[in-house]
């Protein structure tokens, strides 16, 4: 279990990473931040995670588990993974529940107001990435309390990545990747976060509440790529490198961009309370949640394509000496490779893709102590439903035709430290070339209808459930 004064002590972005500091759990990164959690080596899928109680919905459109990324850490009192269940669980959880809960309105007894700026400095763009929370409790009388909280983080990082894929090994002895890539991201995520929870002391036997918490997620990322992907073998090398030839099979190489934006938001509203009577205790809870992600003003990728396949064409030679940096070096047609007209376009697609996912529900729970001579033994039983409805719509348009687009067209200048992945498109350029000859893409109809609408999706999932222990 974690508490608001644990997580204060560490840098932590958001509560996939807050939760990264509990045995057994460890988390999956994107872009140098946690994103889901993975309990015992268990796929994320398989967790349940809530927010005061209340299951929270998923966002994305292609799993069940939420991206934790999406709520910042400052806005929560404690976390507590449970990774055995027990009857008043909900079962549909294999790896372990996650139970956040924000701060409550008689968690203290005098008023408190904690306020926190931050930032932090990237020296790859040389850009500063503001961080600001606002905290507060305020008990208004000794039967009425307020708190609640603010956050905002604007995080702007950039990354030099290498990808190497369908690896091989010549008879020779001499190992090989036949899919080569050098990316460079630049990303910017911004996220905004509130809650706020009321609670009512009614009366000395019951006590009511009204809380909800409001999150958005915006990630919008640019990546410059450099693809080799060799169909022949290479004609030489050793245990360090790797040469091939155009002689020996189609070497392809291909430039692109993508550009793309995706804003999520996950938000919960419960009422509820607790009564107690003589021996009895009694739960009921009313709750909504909604989360959805949009995916729009997307073009990923906008793709150029330059094919080597005649003898002499082109030779590279990939260095692997260094295990963390693969290298290239262009022996025979350099002046071709670096030729940005000779980078026709092949491929553009514009994506615009909603997914949205909506649960009510509804518990209640009743408990009775009785006083027995060798001990105490607590009764308990309660039931709850949960209506769930998740749907997916996506619109994927595929253009691969504009005559005369070539990368000399939209030329810009990379920003790449790892390799010369030059020349290289330019976002502005790219944006504004792409929506002046917007009407003359040619779309390819069949790929279009086909990525649209087998993508899309409608489920409905209503869970009733009751329970009893001893």
């Amino acid at each position: 279990m974690l508490t608001k004064d644990g997580v204060g002590q560490f840098p932590d972005q958001n509560v996939a990473e807050s939760l990264r500091r509990l045995p057994g759990i460890n988390i999956l990164d994107d872009q140098g931040e946690g994103r889901f959690v993975s309990v015992r080596g268990l796929d994320p899928t398989l967790n349940a995670s809530s927010v005061n109680g209340v299951r929270l919905p998923a966002p994305e459109a292609d799993t069940r588990a939420v991206a934790l990324d999406v709520l910042p850490s400052e806005l929560i009192q404690s976390i507590q993974v449970k990774k055995t269940l027990t009857p008043d669980m909900d079962a549909d959880t294999i790896g372990a529940s996650i139970e956040i809960e924000t701060t409550k309105g008689f968690d203290r007894k005098d008023p408190y107001v904690s306020v926190t700026l931050e930032g932090s400095y990237n020296d790859l763009n040389g850009e500063t990435s503001p961080k600001a929370a606002l905290d507060f409790t305020l008990p208004v009388s000794d039967t009425f309390g307020i708190s609640g909280g603010l956050s905002y983080y604007d995080r702007k990082t950039s990354t030099d990545n290498q990808e190497m894929a369908d690896w091989d090994v010549t008879d020779d002895g001499v190992v090989y990747a036949k899919e080569v890539q050098y990316r460079d991201y630049d990303v910017e995520r911004e996220r905004v976060g509130a809650s706020l929870s009321f609670d009512w002391k009614a009366t000395d036997t019951t006590t009511l509440y009204a809380r909800a918490i409001y999150s958005t997620f915006d990630d919008t990322e640019k990546r410059q790529r450099l693809v080799f992907k060799m169909k022949g073998e290479p004609a030489s090398g050793d245990a360090n490198s790797a040469t091939f030839l155009s002689d020996d099979g189609k070497i392809t190489v291909r430039r692109g961009l993508k550009d793309r934006f995706e804003g999520q938001i996950i938000q919960s509203y419960q009422v509820g309370g607790e009564t107690e009577l003589d021996n009895w205790k009694f739960k009921y809870k009313l709750a909504y949640s909604d989360a959805e992600e949009h995916e729009h003003q997307t073009q990923d990728p906008t793709r150029f394509e330059q094919t080597f396949k005649n003898d002499g064409a082109l030779a590279v030679k990939f260095d692997y000496s260094n295990l963390e940096t693969t290298t290239y070096d262009i022996l025979t047609g350099e002046a071709d490779f670096l030729d940005p007209s000779a980078n026709e376009f092949v491929d553009l697609e514009k994506v615009d893709g909603l997914s949205t996912d909506k649960e009510w529900s509804a518990k209640f729970d009743a408990a009775r102590t009785i006083q027995l001579s060798t001990g105490e033994l607590e009764f308990k039983t309660g039931a709850k439903a949960r209506l769930r409805q998740k749907d997916y719509a996506l619109t994927l348009n595929v253009y691969d035709e504009l005559d005369g687009y070539t990368l000399s067209d939209v030329l810009g200048s990379p920003t790449y430290g790892l390799a010369d992945i030059g020349p290289m498109p330019d976002l502005g350029l790219v944006r504004a070339y792409n929506a002046a000859h917007d009407s003359e893409f040619v779309l390819n109809q069949y790929d279009t209808d086909y990525e649209s609408n087998a993508a899309d999706y409608n489920v409905d999932e209503d869970i009733f459930a009751a329970y009893a222990q001893g």
